[in-house]
């Protein structure tokens, strides 16, 4: 109970904070940062190995210098490690949104890298039917990723991406 709580909480503070800011003028801007508004970004990635193997592609679009909403598929097999059960594939269908703070006006000074690399963390709604019988997926969860790009189009991301791995990772591609 009390993580359904927290992760409530969490939910609640990033919808007011997103709410209550997305009116103001001048708290974030894109200008010598590698994600700014506009940016159309595919991952292509594979949970690392801890409890699965998979694949999976997501899209990202910036819908403000701070904040970028997306979504996406993966397809995935759980199996058993280290005493836990396995054996359940799934396919997972992804909404999520995410708070990309390097871009806060604030920090725009303070942070040398933000033109290679895009910290952000959100919140991710995911639906994971069993292709075998295993339980149907259906949780809201907090994710956390970084990108760090190697050129204006192409960058290499690692996530806590709920719905695609306890820990994922791959390319992206600014479209």
């Amino acid at each position: 109970m009390k993580k359904v709580c927290a992760h409530f909480a969490v939910m609640c503070a990033l919808v007011v904070f997103a709410v209550s800011t997305v009116r103001a003028e001048g708290w974030a801007t894109g200008a010598g940062s590698c994600y700014a508004k506009g940016d159309k970004i595919l991952d292509i990635g594979i949970p690392f190995p801890f409890f699965q193997l998979g694949v999976h592609g997501a899209f990202d679009y910036g819908v403000h210098d701070a904040i970028s909403v997306g979504g996406g598929m993966g397809f995935h097999y759980n199996y058993a490690y280290l005493g836990f059960t396995g054996g359940n594939t799934y396919v997972t269908f992804l909404a999520r949104a995410a708070f990309h703070p390097f871009n806060l006006s604030a920090l725009q000074d303070k942070i040398k890298i933000r033109d290679k690399l895009d910290v952000y963390g959100g919140l991710t709604l995911f639906a994971g039917p069993s292709l075998n019988g295993g339980d149907f997926l259906f949780p809201l969860r907090e994710y956390f990723g970084a990108r760090w790009h190697f050129s204006p189009k192409i960058s290499a991301f690692l996530e806590d991406c709920a719905g695609f791995g306890y820990l994922d990772g791959g390319i992206s591609f600014n479209l």
